[in-house]
């Protein structure tokens, strides 16, 4: 990409930045129009009935059915699917290490004092 082509936003004029904003206007709603029929496909398949191993049930059983299945045979993505869907996916925690403003200040204060010897 040619990054000298690019024009900031904050520098376009208002009608420029009204029309680019229309734009994503118009298609943020296409994009949520397509995945609500989607999710309308996918709820009315899963309802539809199916036969599984000569059994007559939804598609959502059938699914489930086979989702189960694999995870008693050893498929570890399977039982992930199932806890995960049963809600209880384990909490991914990030930890950092970093200081608020405050801790920040009071810790390069102590490193001066220690390093320099200076008193507050």
């Amino acid at each position: 990409m040619n990054d000298e082509n690019l024009i900031s936003l904050a520098d376009r004029t208002t009608e420029e930045q009204r029309e680019i904003a229309r734009m994503g206007g118009i298609a943020s709603g296409h994009s949520r129009r397509e995945r609500k029929k989607m999710r309308e496909y996918l709820e009315a398949a899963m309802v539809m009935e199916t036969e599984y191993r000569g059994e007559v049930m939804s598609n959502a059983e059938a699914v489930t059915a086979a989702l189960v299945s694999r995870a008693k045979r050893g498929d570890v993505r399977a039982y992930q699917t199932i806890r995960d869907g049963l809600g209880e996916k384990p909490v991914e925690k990030v930890v950092t290490n970093e200081l608020t403003p405050e801790e920040f200040e009071r810790a390069k204060a102590e490193i001066d004092r220690i390093l320099f010897g200076e008193d507050e």
